[in-house]
């Protein structure tokens, strides 16, 4: 556990140095919060922050032991994106991962076409039922990856979205949020040369 800028980060885990495009941080964390038998095999730093590449969802999608049972462009508190939910086999039941990505993050200012953000989910017993064909599902990736492509090379990204990145991704999205707003005064003044 540490305190980044006022937050308090509680990564999963063990020790390790947290490398960012900003900034590399120590984390400390409980290493007995990793699950050890994980259906989805996610490395440490997949599970450290809760993302994945294009090419692993592929690699998932791909294995014959992951179902997806849907496959949405939707909305979240950040932005539209392509929302995939699956699941795998476990020793009892199965386990539920839903992925998104391919889309335009609003507060990180900038397109997620390399990286897919997932968390757990409990599968309803009628979700499971639902399958949608893998191929199917590797089409529509690929399908909104295009289509967003001439976007995702484009970097826009302002000091404030490159502070709520780094923030993010040393506590979650949420409370990132909240840093920035709590922020607000001092990202808006100019005087201090934050966006030089």
């Amino acid at each position: 556990m540490a305190t980044v800028l006022g937050q308090r980060a509680c990564l999963k885990g063990g020790a390790r140095a947290v490398k960012h495009r900003y900034a590399t941080v120590n984390i400390m964390s409980n290493p007995e919060q990793g699950e050890k038998h994980e259906p989805y095999k996610f490395t440490e730093w997949e599970r450290s922050f809760d993302r994945i590449t294009t090419e692993r969802l592929l690699e998932l999608i791909g294995n014959t032991d992951t179902k997806v049972h849907s496959l949405e462009l939707t909305t979240n508190t950040y932005g539209e994106f392509l929302f995939i939910t699956t699941s795998r086999p476990m020793k009892e039941g199965r386990a539920g991962v839903t992925f998104w990505g391919a889309g335009y993050h609003e507060y990180r200012e900038r397109w997620l076409t390399r990286e897919w953000f997932w968390h757990r989910n409990d599968p309803r017993p009628g979700q499971l039922a639902d399958e949608i064909d893998r191929e199917a599902v590797r089409e529509s990736i690929q399908s909104r990856l295009a289509e967003i492509a001439v976007y995702g090379d484009v970097d826009r990204q302002t000091s404030r979205g490159k502070l709520f990145d780094l923030i993010a991704d040393l506590t979650d999205d949420d409370g990132a949020i909240v840093d920035i707003e709590d922020m607000a005064e001092w990202l808006a003044d100019e005087d201090r040369g934050f966006d030089e």
